[in-house]
This record gives C-alpha cells, structure tokens and sequence, in this order.
C-alpha cells in the first residue's frame, strides 16, 4: 500500500489514516491503496479517527489535544495543556496532564477537561465501559481501577504494570520491572491474577 513505515494507524470507512516514519504529518490512503494523500502537516504522536474527526496530540504545538475534520480542515486545540495520552470512549476524551500526571475528561468537541475525584499520578490507562484501569505511579505503576467519574478506586494487582489492555472479560498487562516479557491477565473484579503462557 505504501513504501514508508506507519504509525498511529487508524481505519475508518473506505480509509486508513496513518502517520509515516521519520515524516512529520498525517496521511491517509484507501484501503485499496489508491489515493495516498497529507490530510495535516502536524507532528502527531497519537491519534484517532471517531466518525467525521481526527483527535490527536499536536506536539508541534505543545502536545496540545486537537480535533480535526478527517480532510484536515477545521483543526481545533481542545485543552490548553501537554498531554501524555489520551483514549476516547464514548462522547468522552480521557487524558493525562503532562504538568501533574492526573486523569482528566473532557466532552468530544468541547474544550478543556475536568479533572477525576482520584489523586493517583497515571503513567498509563485504559478504558472499558465505565472502568478506567490505570498504573498508579505513586504505588510503583501497581494495577489500580477507578469508575470514568473517579468514584470506586481499587487496587487490583501488586505487579508493576504497562501496555494495559481490554480485551472481553479480561485485563492484560505487561509487568514493567521484570528483565523477562511477561504479560499477565486479570479479571475486571481482581480475581484471577496469572501469568500468560
């Protein structure tokens, strides 16, 4: 489909959008591999297509969260503050302060978020439902859980975790300490900790 490493891949409709290696910009091509062509000539270190828009971190202009129409026009900052990441669900945009490592949210089109009733610093975060599932960096990045309204804060594992995902029932997540590759799973409620084979 195309000669240059992809990153930040994301399909939508007839489209894949992507961000190519060592080029600063987002493209997107037709699945079929027709029409490679620049919709931003943003440097973008995440992003993701929801219907008619693209949300991204502009690190070309202080790793702000920004909107924009999926043919590049319209291009809107939605918080005034660097982000780490952030993840969409629903009509929600969750995001980490780079300045207080905090979880905050925000409605899809509006500008500037709320920060959760938790006092956790996040390193990395994931969202299921009305779960977020986080490594808390003031408990070593332990595996914690918070409701998407900061309510319900639990400890879920004593395991340093990252590369947190969902995936039906289960948690899987990478133990961060370990010099192995070892991944565990976890129940949503806590129950059955183990390690993947």
């Amino acid at each position: 489909m195309t000669n240059s490493g992809a990153a930040h891949i994301n399909v939508s409709g007839d489209w894949i959008f992507y961000c190519k290696d060592a080029v600063y910009g987002l493209y997107k091509i037709k699945t079929d591999g027709s029409s490679d062509t620049q919709v931003s000539n943003s440097i973008i270190t995440q992003a993701y297509v929801v219907n008619d828009y693209i949300y991204y971190i502009k690190d070309s202009d202080g790793g702000k969260i920004y909107r924009m129409k999926n043919d590049g026009t319209k291009d809107t900052p939605l918080t005034d503050v660097r982000v780490n990441s952030f993840v969409i669900s629903g009509d929600m945009i969750y995001y980490v302060s780079a300045y207080d490592n905090m979880l905050y949210r925000i409605e899809q089109g509006k500008t500037n978020g709320t920060r959760l009733s938790i006092s956790d610093k996040i390193k990395e975060f994931n969202i299921s439902g009305d779960w977020v599932y986080y490594s808390n960096r003031l408990d070593n990045n332990k595996l914690y859980k918070c409701k998407t309204d900061g309510s319900g804060r639990t400890k879920m594992s004593d395991i340093s975790s990252g590369n947190i995902n969902i995936a039906g029932n289960t948690v899987f997540y990478k133990d961060i300490n370990s010099k192995e590759l070892k991944f565990y799973r976890i129940k949503p409620d806590g129950t059955d900790n183990s390690l993947v084979n």
